[in-house]
């Protein structure tokens, strides 16, 4: 254990998304609750002599200006830092903000999108992904046009502002809610996943998306809510993981792209409980390494039912 949060008004409480690294080898994440508001906390972590670790809190959230980030952070190139907030806002709806390191060693927050729980979406709780034009984009759980979620893009202007559109709202039934992180592809493509569906967006000329929906899970042996993200190999082959179906106790699933623009799902694993196995794989993505073999968690299952690490070989 390198550092264990005390939940003071002086500390973060609940580290809930993943960690990320810079380039001299220190930790970065985020806390829902704690700081003096107890609206959560952006903390840095860093190494020293003899395998001792050193907390340094870099900014707290007080509501209107965020609160309870649930989403790791990403890096952009300058080591500007960016989130969401599932909360907080002018309007209550959660924000995308954007941490300046200074000098000296402080921080400065910039909320970049205060979220109406309108059109533009409401209660981001997934990490954002940076394209090569500096665009961030995410997703909401709820609200956007058609109330079910959105997918949003935040493109910095000249004046320092930020501008928020809505490349695709959630259907409602058969794919509400999206979940976790967008991940892209080489050609500039954007994956992700909702309740009951995995989703591409391609980009046009104009600025409009065009979403194609590659598969929709049917809540029998082929998996149901897909609530983890996607991670893709070099073929070009999607992996992800449901919740629940498959043997009623979630999949490990891989989509291949086929002839005529199509897609094909299988199911890798069925997690079966009673059998030592896990059960109930996620919300956290899975990770590949480089021969290809797939590694995760399950909230459940396992000799003492606490649940598992696995692994998948090919």
């Amino acid at each position: 254990m390198i550092y264990a949060f005390s939940g003071s008004s002086n500390d973060g409480v609940f580290p809930f998304g993943s960690l990320i690294f810079d380039g001299k080898g220190n930790l970065y994440g985020t806390t829902i609750g704690g700081g003096p508001s107890f609206g959560g906390t952006v903390f840095e972590l860093t190494p020293g002599s003899g395998g001792t670790w050193t907390e340094k809190i870099l900014y707290s959230f007080t509501g209107t200006d965020g609160s309870e980030p649930y989403a790791s952070l990403i890096f952009d190139g300058t080591g500007n830092l960016y989130g969401t907030t599932l909360a907080g806002g002018a309007y209550g709806f959660g924000i995308v903000f954007e941490l300046v390191a200074g000098s000296n060693g402080t921080w400065t927050e910039k909320v970049l999108h205060s979220f109406t729980g309108g059109n533009d979406g409401a209660n981001p709780d997934g990490p954002l992904v940076l394209d090569s034009k500096g665009n961030l984009y995410g997703t909401t759980v709820s609200a956007g046009p058609r109330d079910y979620g959105a997918v949003f893009e935040l493109t910095p202007g000249s004046n320092g502002n930020w501008s928020e559109k809505v490349i695709y709202a959630l259907p409602g039934a058969g794919g509400s809610g999206p979940f976790d992180v967008l991940i892209f592809d080489s050609s500039g493509n954007l994956y992700g996943t909702s309740a009951t569906t995995v989703f591409e967006l391609t980009p046009g000329t104009n600025g409009t998306w065009t979403e194609k929906t590659l598969h929709t899970f049917l809540g029998g042996k082929d998996g149901a809510y897909a609530e983890s993200g996607l991670i893709l190999d070099k073929a070009g082959d999607l992996f992800g993981t449901t919740y629940t179906g498959g043997a009623h106790h979630g999949t490990v699933y891989e989509l291949k792209p086929g002839s005529n623009n199509t897609w094909n799902e299988t199911v890798i694993h069925r997690f079966a409980a009673g059998t030592g196995d896990g059960v109930f794989p996620g919300p956290a993505n899975l990770v590949q390494d480089a021969r290809g073999n797939l590694y995760g968690t399950t909230s459940q299952g396992g000799t003492a039912n606490a649940g598992v690490v696995y692994e998948i070989t090919p």
